[in-house]
């Protein structure tokens, strides 16, 4: 019990921005696996709820690991960009598309990753969707509200 609750407290992004927890995770994702991510961070930093900037860095981990597995670590990359009111994280690869239907969301079954990817999004009051990139590949979007405070 205490290894699965240690995995669900990150200390190390204590304090850390959102750009800060993005960098760990390809950081982290490339040194274990040895492949290359482009990494496409405006300048600047983004304070957001601690919540927020776990669950950006779980699901860029769980996306490139997916990437790796699925579409074998082709073409990573990931982004940032912003709106006045969401920050959105891309997690880009060049591999074949996971079986289904990304675009419209409907895949003949629900896989897991997948399924836990969302359920983080929306418990800080994001979004998580998966849909096929033109020309091959899958894009997993994280979108998350800005704090209006």
């Amino acid at each position: 019990m205490r290894n699965i609750s240690a995995g669900l407290i990150l200390p190390e992004l204590e304090g850390a921005s959102l750009e800060e927890a993005v960098e760990r995770a390809v950081s982290s994702f490339t040194r274990d696996s040895g492949l290359p991510v482009e990494l496409q961070l405006p300048p600047g930093r983004t304070l957001l709820p601690a919540p927020q900037v776990i669950v950006a860095y779980r699901v860029v981990c769980e996306a490139l690991t997916n990437a790796r597995k699925h579409a074998g670590g082709r073409g990573l990359r990931v982004t940032k960009t912003e709106t006045e009111r969401e920050i959105a994280i891309s997690i880009v690869d060049a591999g074949p598309c996971p079986a289904g239907d990304a675009a419209s969301g409907a895949f003949g079954h629900a896989p897991l990753g997948l399924i836990g990817m969302q359920n983080r999004a929306r418990s800080c009051g994001g979004q998580l969707s998966m849909e096929r990139v033109l020309g091959g590949g899958t894009r997993v979007s994280l979108v998350l509200p800005k704090d209006d405070s």
